[in-house]
Order: C-alpha cells, then structure tokens, then sequence
C-alpha cells in the first residue's frame, strides 16, 4: 500500500484529506462499482466466517461437557452418589435395631 504524503492529503495532492467530510462526499457521489460491492461482500464474508467458527466452538464445548456429564452419572457418579444414599439410609432413615435379648448368636461362642 503506498503511503500517503505528510499532511494528510489524498496522496497525490489534488484531492481533499482523507477521512474528511469532502472526501465522504466526493466518494458517496460516484455510483458504486461491482468492485466496491465485492469489497462489501468480502469484508461481510470474512466476520460471518469468524462468527460461525465461534457458534462451532461453543456448540463443540458444550457437547463435550455435556457428553462429560453423562459419563459422570453413569460411572463414577452413580456409584458415589448409589453408595452415599445407602449410606444416609442406613444411619438415618432406618438405623439398625439393637439385637433383642435372647437372639441367638449368629456364630457359635
């Protein structure tokens, strides 16, 4: 890209500053090309490109993580969370009674 003369100016000196008011105008006043619309079209593919490799990546987490934790609830998880309410059950919900007087023994003395 060629660089533009110290003063702001179009580069070739003929023409208004650039980022001003004039230039806007001289710009909006010529019909646009099919180049212009294909500078539009591209810069318009590039950030949708951009956004759907996000949408892909998030969807990717979040079937990861899902898939996480379904592993979880079927292995490791079911088995603490199976041990962790017998547990509970037996010391709180129905605690072993004492054994009553006169039982026999389960294994001889």
């Amino acid at each position: 890209m060629p660089e533009r003369a110290a003063g702001g100016g179009s580069g070739n000196g003929a023409g208004p500053a650039a980022g001003t008011v004039q230039e806007t105008e001289v710009i909006s006043a010529k019909p646009a090309t099919a180049l212009d619309h294909a500078r539009g079209l591209e810069k318009g593919f590039r950030y949708y490109q951009a956004l759907e490799k996000q949408q892909m990546q998030a969807a990717k987490r979040r079937t990861l993580a899902l898939r996480e934790l379904e592993c979880w609830n079927k292995g490791l998880g079911r088995r603490a969370r199976e041990l962790s309410n017998r547990f509970i059950w037996a010391e709180t919900i129905c605690p072993t009674q004492p054994p009553a007087q006169g039982a026999p023994a389960l294994a001889p003395v």
